[in-house]
């Protein structure tokens, strides 16, 4: 989150799952701890499809394209691989720490 605050001008506030009620937003402790979401006006965006949310609320054009790109199959499919290989070793990259290795083995 920290790379993301310090890249994107507009950022949503965010706080860790372990911390927030899940319940209000519709999800459990499984559903959070398996990606990243993204919550707006009661819509529920989790893994590529967060980011994608995120990067359409940008004020930059070429970041809210890039994020309806994302949705679109099979850019789609790319960005949700490609997702599922950055939160399986988010611990590894820049900013990344120990607490990050949740869920690994």
């Amino acid at each position: 989150m920290g790379w993301l605050r310090r890249w994107l001008p507009a950022m949503p506030d965010a706080s860790p799952y372990q911390w927030t009620e899940l319940a209000e937003y519709g999800l459990s402790e499984a559903d959070a701890a398996a990606k990243v979401w993204l919550v707006v006006d009661g819509r529920r965006l989790g893994g590529h499809a967060a980011v994608a949310g995120l990067l359409t609320h940008q004020p930059a054009a070429a970041l809210r394209l890039l994020g309806h790109l994302m949705m679109i199959p099979p850019i789609s499919w790319a960005a949700a691989a490609a997702y599922a290989l950055v939160a399986r070793y988010r611990f590894a990259l820049p900013g990344g720490t120990p607490a990050c290795r949740v869920g690994q083995s």
